[in-house]
């Protein structure tokens, strides 16, 4: 049965930050391929390798999930040396807890030992081999690389619901250039950051609420609304933003949140396949879903997560794309209501 709302006017009250922050996040595309360059700690370019590197520092390895349980998944300085953070991310799929590893001496999944992927799980066949099929946990990895190469990243605050950023005029800059953007974080998230359960109300905080969810520790927390509130911390210090302002959430925006919750689904159930991929002209799109009477809403997005292109269809549909894009890598991501699929393109000049 529909519900309706009626949503009320309220007056929101703006709370300007004194001391303007400025921090710094980039997808999972750019993590995932040896190419780009970005603001590193909003000061000085670097690849994508070299953020990782740093990010380990002199550690060799950083585990996501938690070990108590035997949910966890460990992430080795290796995997960045030898490239197989490349075939890992971007993730795909819908986001999930870790599978417990029962098996002596129960050190969990990691990405040399094929016979645990299983766990996260890692796909075993097929050109995508390597890949993390679980979007929590590959968002929660990419914003652990943001945490460690952004050093005021972690002390933002999300005590309110909604983020007021803008970008700035060069890396390192710190002069505002257009206009300020709002980016509202689900409230449930909210409360629990701010409900004194043990977390701290920032994104340090946000990152260890992740890591439960991954690790089987928290199980109270929808795991779709979870990868909303990473996302948007990725899309509002997106190549470093300057953090400007926040707001409170309206009473309506809270009642219509705990609705959409309780009818949050379990399981992505969208595919896709290229064709050819990689492509000197174009690419040709299939996707594929069960619920045909839903529409899908495709985003292509480069690898700084800039969007080049974005349409409407319809599943079980095939879409012709590319043709005016510079060679290149690109993410392609497919959502349908509360599923969200992504797909690498990359397209190669001609001969």
């Amino acid at each position: 049965m529909t519900q309706k709302i009626s949503l009320l006017t309220v007056v929101i009250s703006l709370a300007v930050n004194a001391n303007s922050q400025t921090a710094c996040t980039y997808p999972q595309g750019f993590y995932g391929s040896q190419s780009p360059k970005g603001c590193y700690n909003n000061s000085t370019l670097a690849t994508s390798t070299q953020f990782m590197l740093n990010a380990f520092g002199t550690d060799q390895s950083v585990v996501f999930g938690n070990v108590a349980n035997k949910r966890f998944f460990t992430l080795f300085k290796t995997d960045i040396t030898n490239k197989n953070i490349f075939k890992m991310l971007p993730g795909a799929y819908t986001g999930k807890k870790i599978g417990v590893d029962n098996i002596l001496p129960y050190d969990g999944a990691y990405y040399a030992d094929a016979s645990t992927w299983n766990l996260v799980p890692i796909q075993s066949t097929g050109t995508a081999i390597g890949r993390i099929n679980n979007l929590l946990l590959a968002n929660t990895i990419t914003l652990w690389f943001n945490l460690r190469t952004s050093t005021s990243l972690g002390a933002i605050s999300l005590a309110q619901d909604t983020l007021i950023t803008s970008g700035q005029t060069g890396c390192g800059s710190g002069v505002p250039v257009g206009s300020p953007t709002k980016f509202g974080i689900p409230h449930s998230i909210i409360l629990v950051l701010n409900g004194g359960a043990g977390y701290t109300n920032n994104v340090n905080g946000l990152l260890q609420l992740a890591n439960d969810v991954l690790g089987g520790v928290n199980t109270s927390v929808f795991i779709s609304t979870l990868l909303q509130a990473l996302d948007v911390i990725n899309q509002a210090f997106a190549e470093c933003r300057i953090l400007t302002g926040t707001i409170p959430a309206s009473a309506a925006i809270k009642n219509l949140e705990k609705i959409k919750e309780s009818q949050q689904p379990c399981e992505s159930l969208i595919s896709m396949k290229a064709n050819p991929n990689p492509s000197v002209v174009n690419f040709s799109i299939t996707i594929l879903s069960p619920e045909q009477n839903s529409s899908i809403r495709l985003k292509v997005l480069d690898l700084l997560g800039r969007t080049i292109e974005e349409r409407t269809t319809l599943a079980n549909s095939r879409i012709i794309l590319g043709e005016s894009y510079n060679s290149g890598v690109y993410i392609i991501q497919a959502r349908q209501g509360n599923f969200i699929q992504h797909l690498k393109l990359v397209k190669i000049p001609g001969r």
